[in-house]
């Protein structure tokens, strides 16, 4: 909860949160839930976007500088059932970080502020849709 301990959110992450929020506006893409991590740089993201959002530590990376093979399928084991739930109306909206989206899909997730497209399958778990890089928002119709 303490922001200062944290990496903080840099000014172009500020202005790629604003440009995704913006283009979801844009191309009238519905948004339903936004969950995010508890971390300062993941709600941070949420708010910038999209003006709300709850926290929900499913979405925390583990505190370590290497992951043992229990911590990964710790967070490969939080992160799935998100991606697997179908939304009950609108598009969910995941806000997290690198280590745990890759322990859940095996693909690790570059350049920071990539968004990925998901088709949740409930219990058949989620296929990966495709990516948008975060310089990509302003080319999309």
């Amino acid at each position: 909860g303490d922001c200062s301990t944290q990496r903080e959110l840099s000014e172009a992450g500020w202005a790629e949160a604003k440009t995704i929020g913006a283009a979801f506006d844009r191309l009238e893409i519905p948004v339903g839930d936004v969950i995010s991590s508890e971390y300062c740089r993941g709600w941070m993201t949420a708010d910038l976007a999209f003006g709300r959002y709850t926290q929900n530590a499913d979405l925390n990376f583990e505190p370590a500088e290497d992951y043992s093979d229990t911590q990964i399928a710790t967070m490969r084991d939080r992160v799935t059932p998100h991606l697997a739930q179908v939304p009950a109306a609108a598009n969910t909206v995941l806000v997290g970080h690198d280590d745990p989206f890759e322990a859940a899909t095996g693909i690790y997730p570059e350049p920071m502020g990539i968004v990925f497209v998901l088709q949740p399958k409930g219990e058949d778990g989620f296929s990966i849709l495709g990516a948008i890089a975060p310089g990509d928002w302003d080319g999309l119709s």
